[in-house]
């Protein structure tokens, strides 16, 4: 007898390369979880800043609650700003050389982000009126995203995971799912990667995604996301690269959007 696919867990990161933090509940929206990336450092020049650059980034942990927005690392004192959606502060972010809108969110943040990170940068939000498209490879008219990579959702497997810690070398720690910044986990599927094969699903009784490629890993994998430091072994990526060349998730683009619980059943639509 089959068991049941069902939500397993939900992660989201408020701030793009930020901490990423297990949630009970949340919603989809067109741009992906409610809050997921909604924010972004970037530098002097608009170039967005992620842990390729500063692997201390994934300390940084981003709570919106209503209008406001709190920022938390450790050995530093937490800041709490009124989130801002000024058209007067609208700037440019380049994200992969392309340029899209975000809104400033003062000097306050900047300087506590810069402290942190002993780095001149500055936290743009993504107000609703900030239109960015997902990936022209596969994104349809009308599909938006936040300032996530390129897909509004990433999901994965947990018997994937479990494969993956099997074909780790002897004594390397096993990869927690904060490692990979999956937003939605999914249980029931004893086989591992059988979502390479998923075209759209459906998860609980209103949301619906299709699932346009899979993930292609970068050497992020390697930062330990309790300590902010570059594993010195190369792992997991470097196994991960061997016999899955990089491949790890889906992307997933939200046909439906509406509430999504952990437990809520997925129930595969169409393959591909």
């Amino acid at each position: 007898m089959n068991t049941p696919l069902m939500v397993s867990a939900l992660y989201i990161s408020s701030l793009k390369s930020g901490k990423i933090t297990f949630t009970e509940q949340s919603a989809v929206t067109r741009r992906g979880l409610l809050h997921d990336r909604f924010c972004i450092v970037v530098d002097e020049d608009g170039c967005m800043l992620t842990q390729r650059e500063l692997p201390r980034m994934v300390l940084i942990e981003a709570d919106f609650h209503g209008t406001d927005l709190t920022l938390r690392t450790p050995g530093l004192k937490g800041l709490a700003i009124r989130r801002s959606i000024d058209q007067n502060c609208l700037r440019q972010v380049d994200i992969f050389k392309k340029k899209w809108p975000g809104i400033d969110q003062g000097d306050q943040a900047s300087e506590w982000l810069s402290a942190f990170l002993e780095r001149k940068c500055r936290l743009l939000f993504q107000a609703p009126y900030c239109d960015r498209s997902v990936s022209s490879r596969y994104g349809l008219p009308g599909e938006e995203v936040s300032y996530a990579d390129s897909a509004p959702i990433t999901i994965a497997l947990q018997s994937s995971l479990t494969d993956l810690n099997d074909h780790l070398p002897t004594g390397v720690p096993s990869v927690q799912p904060e490692a990979v910044r999956v937003n939605i986990w999914i249980k029931g599927e004893e086989n591992p990667f059988a979502d390479d094969h998923w075209g759209k699903i459906r998860i609980g009784n209103h949301v619906v995604c299709r699932i346009p490629e899979g993930h292609k890993r970068c050497e992020m994998t390697n930062i330990d996301p309790t300590t902010g430091e570059v594993r010195a072994d190369g792992e997991p990526w470097r196994t991960l690269k061997s016999y899955r060349h990089n491949r790890f998730s889906q992307k997933a683009v939200p046909i439906t959007q509406g509430p999504i619980n952990v437990g809520d059943p997925v129930v595969i639509v169409e393959s591909r």
